[in-house]
């Protein structure tokens, strides 16, 4: 299995539909279940922090 590391911004842009790249940042989360991610710890602390404001 592949592996990927998934920076916040694809994850703000898959939270916000106007987002201009919300359509590439789907695609991106659709696929998720055939790649192994690794998210590092500040990239879960940067996505609870955007996704509280």
């Amino acid at each position: 299995m592949s592996k990927a590391v998934v920076d916040k911004g694809v994850f703000v842009d898959y939270m916000d539909r106007k987002a201009p790249y919300h359509e590439a940042a789907r695609a991106i989360i659709d696929s998720l279940g055939q790649l192994e991610v690794v998210l590092p710890s500040i990239t879960l602390a940067e996505i609870c922090y955007v996704s509280s404001q």
